[in-house]
């Protein structure tokens, strides 16, 4: 679980000790509202590996590249997006934490997860991913999918 290296790592930094970070985060986007290219969106790993996980989506090929530009990545933001990331947390369903997930599903390749409570995954596929506003990247909802993406609900107490 993602929560206690955070909280440990915030323990640690607030007593002024010295912990060793168990995870690194790179901010793709900050923003919400109007920062079209600097939404809401991060990348989450454990320390030394390359296997990220989205939390949330608002921005991603403009962070990714910025990122690149920054020397956090040394490979192209299609492999980074298709070969890097490997699932999403979607924390809720305003697009500016969706959009960078929705534009970007053409050139992504799955099976990814996406998790998130299920009134939010049912966001995304009764508004999104329906093919009447957007192809059906998803396992489930409208037919054809094209199962880029697969729908895994969390729970509270779940892991």
């Amino acid at each position: 679980m993602l929560r206690i290296p955070f909280l440990g790592l915030l323990f640690f930094t607030v007593l002024g000790l010295k912990a060793q970070p168990t995870f690194e985060l790179i901010p793709l986007g900050v923003y919400g509202g109007g920062y079209e290219g600097n939404l809401s969106a991060y990348l989450l790993c454990e320390k030394g590996s390359q296997d990220y996980v989205a939390l949330d989506a608002g921005t991603l090929r403009s962070g990714i590249t910025r990122a690149i530009q920054k020397g956090q990545f040394y490979e192209s933001s299609q492999e980074v997006l298709q070969k890097r990331i490997k699932a999403y947390f979607i924390s809720h369903g305003h697009l500016d934490h969706l959009a960078g997930l929705i534009i970007n599903s053409p050139d992504d390749k799955g099976p990814k997860p996406i998790y998130g409570i299920p009134f939010t995954l049912a966001i995304l596929q009764e508004h999104y991913f329906t093919n009447q506003t957007w192809s059906n990247f998803a396992n489930k909802g409208d037919e054809p999918t094209l199962n880029t993406y697969a729908y895994n609900p969390i729970t509270d107490g779940g892991k």
